[in-house]
């Protein structure tokens, strides 16, 4: 089975807002790992909640910007409503993010509807995966135009000992250790608008998310951007995409394109979207795409005409 792993740029985000949450109680900082395979990111998370404390994803959740994922952030905020948000979140990104990772709006009763998170995968990292998404999203409760009361909260993970900062997150006091992670509203609730609500933007984005794109390219992009911060491996890539190395040059060869100039655009294509959306410092986004902060600012402006900060400046939204 092949492993699992997270979006470079989401974790990222959330790496860079641990090292806050880390700074903020005990003055610490911790290394991070240089790729965001599930089994390495566990053990980064046990590291951080052993600093920060148990309710390390709640910390993050008020800690991330709102619009901190980019485009993921964006295509979700731009919808007319809570369902519509939650429905293009499940259906166009949550299995990107995090594969494997379904969200699905289920009625509990006549008046209430659940939001319940499944994993298809059993690591033992993935109820506490659910758990920190469940708080992502009821933080986003900002964007909608009146509060939202949660009537119950579920979560898989094991009970912490200390249960008050999850009851001053959801309002309620969550049962520990179920089957399900889940969270529980008025199923009125879901028709709720966004005060972010753009149809136009909405469209563009949903476009960007539904493009085919068959070609090598696109296969090995989709690669590189998964394995962003490692260094990458010519013929574990042609495995991956179901060619031996020399194939995978020629195809690329008939696209325009080579491995190294991929590798490259990706990742600066990535540092775009951070440097733009998020709050994230330079040094960790360089370190965060796989490159020396010296080497990202060259190659980032020998692409963009800008330094890192410049583009910043100019583009951040």
């Amino acid at each position: 089975m092949a492993p699992v792993r997270i979006d470079p740029l989401v974790f990222a985000a959330v790496s860079s807002s641990v090292d806050r949450c880390i700074i903020a109680r005990r003055g610490a900082t911790l290394s991070r790992p240089a790729d965001s395979e599930l089994s390495a990111v566990a053990r980064y998370w046990a590291s951080a909640v052993a600093i920060a404390g148990e309710d390390l994803a709640l910390q993050v959740a008020n800690d991330l910007p709102i619009g901190a994922f980019g485009l993921v952030s964006y295509s979700a905020m731009s919808a007319q409503t809570m369902r519509e948000a939650i429905e293009t979140f499940g259906r166009d990104y949550l299995g990107r993010i995090v594969p494997g990772m379904a969200l699905r709006i289920l009625p509990a009763d006549r008046q209430l509807a659940d939001l319940r998170l499944q994993s298809a995968h059993d690591h033992e990292f993935m109820p506490l995966l659910e758990e920190f998404v469940l708080a992502v999203i009821s933080r986003h409760q900002a964007v909608l135009s009146s509060p939202v009361l949660l009537h119950a909260v579920t979560l898989r993970r094991p009970a912490p000992i200390d249960a008050s900062p999850w009851r001053r997150f959801f309002g309620v006091t969550p049962r520990f250790g179920q089957r399900y992670s889940i969270v529980r509203l008025r199923a009125t609730d879901l028709q709720l608008p966004l005060r972010t609500a753009s149809p136009e933007l909405h469209t563009v984005v949903r476009g960007v998310a539904d493009r085919p794109d068959t070609s090598m390219t696109s296969k090995v992009r989709a690669y590189v951007r998964a394995h962003v911060a490692a260094a990458i491996d010519p013929g574990v890539i042609a495995r991956a995409v179901g060619v031996t190395p020399r194939t995978l040059q020629r195809k690329l060869k008939s696209e325009d394109t080579s491995l190294r100039a991929l590798i490259t655009a990706v990742r600066i294509d990535v540092a775009r979207e951070m440097l733009e959306h998020t709050e994230i410092p330079i040094s960790d986004v360089s370190i965060a795409i796989g490159f020396t902060r010296a080497a990202f600012s060259r190659a980032f402006a020998m692409v963009t005409g800008a330094s890192p900060l410049e583009y910043r400046k100019r583009h951040q939204r």
